[in-house]
């Protein structure tokens, strides 16, 4: 008897979002987003910064953003190998 089997576009795994083609396009749009929202929130006190310190402020948002991460995907890539 035939084993039917669901396929997807896209897995999360080790941190990070692997798509069919291994493009990382997922991952890219997922932190791409979640950068935005961050950089959106920022509106709430621009009144209060000058040009330079938001400037500042969204750089290090998405900075941190890109760190945290790849250093998680690193961190449970250890955890996996050393698992085995």
């Amino acid at each position: 008897m035939p084993v039917k089997l669901n396929t997807t576009h896209s897995a999360c795994n080790l941190g990070f979002i692997f798509d069919e083609n291994l493009t990382f396009s997922d991952q890219v749009s997922s932190l791409s987003k979640s950068c935005y929202l961050h950089i959106r929130e920022l509106r709430c006190i621009r009144p209060y910064l000058d040009s330079k310190t938001g400037s500042t402020i969204a750089a290090s948002i998405v900075h941190s953003g890109v760190a945290r991460n790849f250093s998680q995907g690193v961190r449970n890539s250890v955890i996996f190998s050393s698992e085995r």
